[in-house]
């Protein structure tokens, strides 16, 4: 199926553009002028150019003496000759002796033409297609050239024969074609009519100028449509009998078989077709982790499935090669009907009812917020955990109602708008540790509208508008980025890089680390902002620095103030000049946290300097 998926996709691309291309030339053809798209409005209707025999009668030979003087004179295998007729050029008689003719006019052909008078072959020379040119020619311009073309011809793409163009010089560039063999006007064209052409060649497909339809572009795009519209034929009853349309009449609960792990089991759940199976366990309260809401982009949701659908595209990304063959899959991305048995893998989150208590700007667009846990026990988690916030259906504002005076300036740009949202999920990383506190502390980033005719963040917004004593459900606390006992084994330096609310696992763990684990190992702190107005919690990691001589504070700037005496540029930059001072590389563990770009550069560069990928942990927060 994930090849008819990719197929699918795909040939949908190369309609997509064809289907574009169609809607633009027949839009030009609805607008354009009918006058002016054959290229003649400067010919002239002249009669043909054939005369009357008894206009030469006196002076002229007999045809059957011109057809013997061909079979004397030619080549030792002679030409024959189908037909012979008199015409006129510039008031002269010749006799054209046609010896092969094409099904039509511009097929290949063979023709002789004779001087009536003489006798001798007459060749169509510049001189005389000028003048049968200027004959037909009824502009402004003033004749410039005449050059005898071979095929293929641009104006004229169906043409098989040899022909004169002749050149006029007027505002749309005529050229007038006549036939090299026979002295035959064939056609003008000039800028119109070639503008007009060219988007009859996108519109009929015509890209290898048969100037027809039979081109292998047609036949070709016509099996490409064929199997778009099997494949997503076949995709559209996958996806129904899948539930993903929903449909009431198509819905079927089917039971599951949930266990934890070591076999421990919970039961035979009956969980809807129309439901993923992350949706359906979350429902009956067995909390599965995700910071996509079910995407299939952060890879959280791992579940043990028998049997082993098989994997799709996002689970080949996000899984390794053993977990697919133990049988581990994402639960977003499968349905009750696919399976009989559920493995959780030690998922230990709950719903929670979160209660604001402090709400305050660190930065203009950073705020710190901490919750009040409705519940009698603390919450147990390892630093550089997060939490799923449940924010339901609401009314916002781009803008916050409230702004301290020092941060006024950077939202003045901003258009207030008012939207409404449905009810999503977020996910954010705590910035502090278990026994630190009883509350729960976050630092969470107003994302504002970047333009005026765009919404800012459904998520951010609503919650850093929380006013104090509101709740909120979160589910959680959920672990994938925290220092395992693994990697201090194997570890004796940690190196963070954070950049914007980036900070908030890193300060967990920093202060994890320092104050309850009172870890002994060297820690490096470096933080990149734009300013230094966004440099939060500086006094905080400096006073540690000073209080702690294995912790290294560096702040680093990108858009430093003049009086600014630290570090300038981006983190990564400054990281890849002092790399070499951190120590041994195959002693270090790095931990990253900030903007998506930020991170993926920092990457790059540590792999540059030979760091190992197990060495490098990110929270990717930009799901």
């Amino acid at each position: 199926m994930q090849f008819i998926k990719s197929i699918h996709k795909w040939t949908s691309v190369l309609v997509g553009i064809q289907l574009l291309i169609w809607l633009l030339s027949g839009f030009y053809f609805n607008i354009m002028d009918v006058s002016k798209v054959h290229g003649d409005q400067y010919q002239n209707k002249i009669s043909p150019v054939a005369s009357p025999l008894t206009t030469y009668q006196s002076k002229l030979l007999y045809p059957q003496d011109i057809l013997d003087n061909v079979r004397t004179s030619s080549s030792p295998v002679p030409r024959p000759t189908q037909s012979i007729k008199l015409i006129s050029l510039q008031d002269k008689p010749y006799y054209l002796l046609t010896h092969h003719k094409g099904l039509r006019r511009h097929f290949e052909s063979d023709y002789t033409l004779i001087d009536a008078y003489t006798g001798q072959p007459k060749l169509i020379d510049a001189e005389l297609a000028s003048h049968i040119a200027s004959r037909s020619y009824n502009g402004p311009g003033e004749l410039l050239s005449a050059t005898k073309l071979t095929p293929p011809i641009d104006d004229l793409l169906r043409e098989k024969n040899q022909v004169w163009q002749v050149n006029f010089a007027d505002k749309v560039n005529t050229s007038v074609y006549v036939d090299a063999r026979t002295g035959e006007l064939i056609s003008h064209s000039d800028d119109d009519k070639r503008f007009a052409d060219f988007f009859f060649m996108l519109h009929f497909m015509d890209y290898n100028g048969v100037g027809g339809f039979n081109s292998w572009h047609i036949i070709l795009f016509a099996f490409i449509t064929l199997w778009l519209c099997l494949s997503g034929f076949i995709w559209t009853i996958q996806l129904a009998f899948g539930g993903n349309y929903r449909l009431s009449f198509l819905a079927k609960k089917h039971p599951v078989f949930i266990k934890k792990q070591m076999s421990e089991p919970v039961g035979n759940l009956k969980i809807s077709s129309h439901q993923n199976l992350m949706e359906g366990l979350n429902a009956h309260d067995i909390l599965i982790p995700s910071t996509c809401g079910g995407g299939g982009t952060c890879g959280q949701c791992k579940v043990k499935l028998n049997p082993a659908p098989t994997p799709n595209s996002a689970e080949r990304v996000l899984l390794s090669q053993t977990e697919i063959d133990a049988g581990h899959r994402l639960a977003c991305q499968h349905h009750s009907n696919e399976v009989k048995e559920v493995e959780l893998l030690a998922h230990k989150a709950e719903k929670h009812n979160l209660i604001l208590t402090h709400s305050i700007f660190l930065s203009p667009f950073i705020k710190e917020l901490r919750f009040k846990v409705n519940s009698e026990n603390p919450l147990k988690f390892r630093a550089g955990a997060y939490i799923q916030f449940n924010i339901p259906a609401a009314h916002g504002s781009s803008v916050p109602s409230i702004i301290p005076d020092e941060f006024q300036t950077y939202w003045e740009h901003i258009k207030r708008l008012n939207y409404n949202h449905t009810a999503i999920n977020r996910c954010y990383s705590l910035a502090n540790y278990d026994s630190h506190t009883n509350e729960l502390t976050f630092l969470i980033k107003m994302q504002p509208a970047p333009r005026a005719n765009l919404l800012p963040g459904f998520g951010s917004n609503y919650i850093c508008n929380m006013l104090l004593g509101e709740s909120i459900e979160a589910i959680g606390p959920f672990e994938k980025f925290y220092v395992s006992n693994s990697h201090i084994d194997t570890a004796r330096t940690m190196v963070m890089i954070g950049a914007g609310s980036g900070i908030a696992p890193l300060k967990s763990i920093i202060m994890e680390q320092l104050e309850k684990l009172k870890c002994q190992e060297n820690i490096h702190f470096y933080f990149g902002a734009r300013h230094k107005v966004d440099l939060i919690y500086r006094e905080l990691f400096e006073r540690l620095a000073f209080e702690y001589q294995n912790f290294h504070f560096t702040p680093v700037l990108s858009k430093p103030d003049t009086n600014w005496d630290g570090a300038n540029g981006y983190v990564q930059q400054v990281i890849d000049n002092s790399i070499d001072t951190l120590g041994d590389l195959n002693q270090i563990q790095f931990y990253l946290c900030g903007p998506k770009q930020m991170m993926l550069e920092t990457i790059s560069m540590l792999k540059k300097h030979g760091v190992k990928d197990s060495a490098i942990l990110c929270d990717d927060f930009s799901n």
